[in-house]
């Protein structure tokens, strides 16, 4: 994974033409003659050095997962919430 300004990047619009993944706002970009300094980079997967402590299979088996496990559970809040709502809105309007 790399960290970089945006400004570096060439948008390519419209470039996720997959289906079940139109609403997600994806596209692909480009970087061309971009310097990354190292402490803008990190490695997941094998060769990435860890401590004692990321020995587990957790971190072993599924490095880009467990990189990105954060946000998955404010999904799930986003999509419980937003079922609240709905029955909220619909248990207002019955009689």
């Amino acid at each position: 994974i790399i960290y970089t300004p945006r400004s570096q990047a060439t948008i390519v619009e419209d470039s996720w033409q997959v289906s079940g993944l139109v609403g997600t706002g994806s596209n692909d970009f480009i970087l061309e003659e971009v310097f990354v300094p190292e402490n803008h980079s990190h490695i997941l997967g094998p060769g990435t050095p860890r401590g004692n402590h990321y020995q587990s299979p957790l971190y072993t088996t599924y490095p880009f997962v467990s990189a990105f496990a954060f946000p998955m559970g404010a999904v799930a809040l986003g999509i419980a919430q937003g079922a609240i709502d709905a029955v909220m809105t619909l248990a207002q309007t019955k009689k």
